[in-house]
């Protein structure tokens, strides 16, 4: 009888460390309207670094940084698309939503004319980061509890969402000079629930199966931009699919 009791007693810990490790529960039903509280990428698109792909494209750098790349590279779309890329996610993530799970998102416009959203003031140091924000956002990222209660409760909201994109080219092939590349997309996802508790991290990765040619270190830049769109809907669809659907 003791080993028995024992061994219930371990199962019991067993599922609750398996249940305690799942920290994102999915969202069945009952939530609608929603609303994209924050969405934000890189600017330029740089070379994935996978541990031989190094070199001075890799860098990590600031605004500043930023800056001077499009002032060398004028022409290159990978400088000057992010908001384009964010523009398409938004439109994309509205649409499946509605599609797939069948919840709302509510108007971009009328979240960010709330009372309680335009209060919100971003902090300094955001500024002086690489990143690209969805057009009208101001550049935050996370808030407390309590305010993220604030906008849900003034707009009527059952949660919100927060989106960090980041894009890459990944040599697939050859090497710089001559080889193939393709479009890598990372999507994370953060759940603010109607408590104004922010989930963990969800992320989600896609590397297009199209391949551009590089041929003496050229290869065509805008067609390499048109290939993320696809893989947006793709990580966007998958994470709807995984957490909205029964």
């Amino acid at each position: 009888m003791l080993k028995k009791n024992r061994f219930f007693c371990l199962l019991f810990l067993f599922l609750s460390f398996i249940t305690g490790c799942n920290s994102t529960k999915k969202v069945t039903k009952n939530a609608s309207p929603m609303a994209i509280f924050s969405m934000s990428s890189n600017f330029s698109i740089k070379w994935h670094d996978d541990g031989f792909n190094k070199d001075e494209n890799i860098k990590k750098g600031g605004l500043l940084s930023e800056q001077i790349n499009k002032l060398i590279d004028k022409k290159n779309p990978e400088n000057f698309s992010a908001e384009e890329r964010l523009l398409k996610a938004d439109e994309i993530f509205r649409e499946k939503m509605q599609e797939i799970a069948n919840i709302q998102i509510i108007n971009r416009e009328d979240f960010l004319s709330s009372e309680a959203y335009s209060e919100q003031v971003a902090s300094i140091f955001t500024y002086i980061d690489s990143r690209a924000f969805l057009s009208g956002y101001q550049k935050i990222q996370s808030i407390g509890r309590k305010k993220a209660r604030i906008i849900m409760q003034e707009l009527g909201l059952k949660g919100m969402f927060r989106f960090d994109f980041n894009f890459e080219k990944k040599l697939v092939q050859g090497n710089k000079w001559n080889g193939e590349v393709s479009a890598l997309a990372e999507m994370k996802v953060f759940i603010i629930g109607a408590n104004g508790k922010e989930s963990r991290p969800i992320t989600y990765t896609s590397l297009s199966p199209e391949k551009i040619e590089i041929s003496g270190k050229n290869y065509d830049q805008q067609a390499l931009v048109d290939l993320f769109p696809a893989l947006i809907e793709n990580l966007i669809s998958k994470f709807i699919m995984d957490y909205f659907l029964e």
